[in-house]
């Protein structure tokens, strides 16, 4: 009987460990996954956001890193209620505390989501964080007792991605769209908001009145609440509260209310709490800075970023200074640099000038360690017009090991990608302007790139040969 017991529990071990195991096969490798693998290797931490995608899209590390000389890291995640928030939070505690974290808090965030996808995000937060009790409660209270199963292994959950087993990049190399900012956590898309989603928006909203929105914060929201405060307040960790500006807001009162009683109970608390939304106006934010109703491109969260850092610098009594090499794959250092430590940078002629927009030079710098780059344009102009574009590389036998996606558009040996750059991927910075293309090349060296602009792409704007500029 007890062979048979010792036998029985072996196997259950055995089980789990090649359940475990085989989560690098079926699940792909997700953006707050990658954020959580990239912060374990972090050893110092000054600020830290927690929240929603309202987190991840507005508070940009970089921006953080170059106006105050500190360390920063975003770990919002989509849909993220507040208590799975509190248990993102306790994992950071744990670990690396940071000296200052900033909550992004707003109705949603206390009240939660109610479809399927959110429910998938919720537990995809929960899946990449440790085993505790804690986690074994938030699952139950997302997903049932149902979701159990899965504590240890998510591989039965996502029996979709079965069929695609034969494709699998065991590498597991992060796949990421061209056009994409990525740091530290925070994500985005330059990209902005189109005028069918505000009519869209408008239209929802136009016959609700103000004054079916005569509420006030239930105890448990309160609680919620003070859960978090407490949590912070146990940790002599500085605690700012943050509500990402959105244009949802300017229609939707039922949120716009809920912003402005969470500040009222947050003052009661004495805590600090900054609503980006009644102050978006001052700061210059118009539709441009949005990639959709909900969420700003990284034009705005610069902006808003930039503001915060300020607010930071004047309130709080820390600041630092990070070393060059930390700072090689931070946009705004290469930009106060000159990109002086660009992997390229060349002229460009004004004849040529003329036809790109203005664009006087360009550059490409590493962004991280995902294949990640910036292809920056220096331009003479503010705005733009539509620029299409198509960036196009060759790809040798013994090199097919380094792609990162059986997505990519492929004709034989050639990748081609297609694009437009358009005003969302301008950036003011220090007077001047520059046209920013994120994207992800992960082969191990540059050989045989083109890229190419204008219409029918008749324009070759630079080749890459052997890892030199031609």
């Amino acid at each position: 009987m007890f062979k048979f017991f010792l036998k029985s529990i072996l196997f259950f071990l055995l089980f789990l460990i090649t359940l475990n195991f085989s989560d690098s096969i079926f699940k792909n490798l997700k953006y707050f996954e990658k954020s959580i693998i990239e912060y374990r290797n972090i050893d110092k931490l000054d600020i830290a956001f927690f929240g929603s995608s309202h987190s991840y899209s507005s508070y940009d590390p970089r921006v953080f890193e170059i106006n105050l000389g500190v360390t920063a890291f975003n770990f919002g995640a989509g849909a993220q209620r507040i208590e799975n928030t509190k248990l993102v939070a306790k994992y950071v505690l744990r670990k690396t505390p940071p000296k200052l974290a900033i909550i992004d808090i707003y109705k949603n965030s206390l009240l939660g989501f109610e479809d399927e996808e959110a429910l998938g995000l919720q537990l995809e937060t929960l899946d990449n964080l440790p085993i505790s009790i804690s986690k074994i409660d938030a699952y139950i209270n997302n997903g049932g007792v149902e979701e159990l199963p899965f504590l240890f292994s998510t591989t039965i959950r996502n029996h979709n991605n079965w069929y695609d087993l034969e494709k699998t990049n065991f590498t597991r190399e992060h796949y990421v769209f061209f056009n994409t900012e990525l740091h530290k956590g925070y994500r985005t898309y330059n990209q902005c908001v189109e005028d069918k989603s505000l009519s869209a928006l408008q239209k929802k909203h136009q016959n609700k009145k103000r004054a079916e929105y005569n509420f006030k914060l239930s105890e448990d929201e309160k609680q919620k609440i003070d859960d978090i405060i407490n949590l912070f307040k146990s940790k002599n960790i500085s605690l700012l509260f943050v509500n990402a500006p959105t244009i949802i807001n300017e229609y939707d009162f039922n949120k716009k209310r809920y912003s402005e009683l969470i500040g009222e109970y947050l003052n009661k608390k004495r805590m600090t709490y900054i609503n980006f939304d009644t102050i978006k106006d001052s700061l210059g934010l118009t539709k441009e800075h949005f990639k959709d109703p909900n969420h700003l491109n990284g034009k705005g969260a610069y902006i808003v970023s930039s503001y915060l850092s300020e607010y930071i610098n004047q309130n709080y009594s820390f600041s630092g200074e990070l070393p060059d090499s930390t700072l090689e794959k931070n946009r705004y250092f290469q930009f106060k640099t000159n990109f002086q430590t660009a992997l390229f940078r060349k002229e460009i002629d004004s004849l040529n000038s003329a036809f790109l927009e203005g664009m006087t030079s360009f550059a490409i710098y590493k962004t991280d360690d995902d294949g990640m780059y910036d292809l920056v344009f220096e331009t003479s102009k503010k705005q733009i017009n539509d620029l299409r574009i198509k960036m196009n590389y060759v790809v040798k036998k013994d090199e097919e090991k380094y792609l990162y996606s059986n997505m990519l558009n492929r004709l034989d040996t050639n990748v081609r990608y297609f694009s437009v750059l358009t005003q969302c991927n301008v950036y003011e910075y220090e007077g001047k302007n520059y046209i920013v293309f994120p994207f992800q090349y992960t082969l191990p060296t540059f050989n045989n790139m083109q890229f190419q602009a204008g219409p029918e792409f008749k324009k070759i704007v630079f080749k890459i040969i052997d890892n030199k500029i031609k």
